[in-house]
């Protein structure tokens, strides 16, 4: 399935609902104690970004240099692989990592601003 054009982009799911889990946890059980930036964040955070971004590295190479999975043929699925990466920017901010979660916020701006562009030329071409 990770060869697959669509269902690779389901791979992400597992991190960013982590990573969401992990933000929409309440102070009163969050690790680390009153607040959501203890040290335990800190070590989920790298357990549920690094595979993340190293699956995004992959697919954003498969995207740009690939000719069987480009940017051409694109779908809605491909913004899953997206999202993460603003999901993952909030979840470092939260934690104190202002470098990291700006790295994540731009190169999630940058690859959702192609993938609304290349779904955008899709529908339009389609009519």
């Amino acid at each position: 399935e990770f060869f697959h054009p669509v269902r690779v982009n389901f791979f992400f799911a597992p991190f960013t609902s982590s990573m969401l889990l992990l933000l929409a946890t309440p102070k009163r059980w969050a690790p680390g104690g009153a607040n959501l930036s203890g040290r335990a964040v800190e070590v989920l955070f790298f357990v549920c970004m690094m595979p993340y971004f190293l699956m995004d590295l992959y697919l954003y190479g498969a995207w740009m240099y690939s000719r069987k999975r480009s940017l051409r043929s694109g779908n809605p699925t491909y913004q899953l692989a997206v999202i993460g990466n603003f999901i993952g920017a909030s979840l470092a901010a939260h934690g104190g990592q202002d470098e990291i979660a700006l790295a994540f916020f731009s190169v999630g701006c940058i690859y959702y601003l192609l993938v609304f562009i290349s779904i955008y030329q899709a529908i339009s071409r389609d009519l």
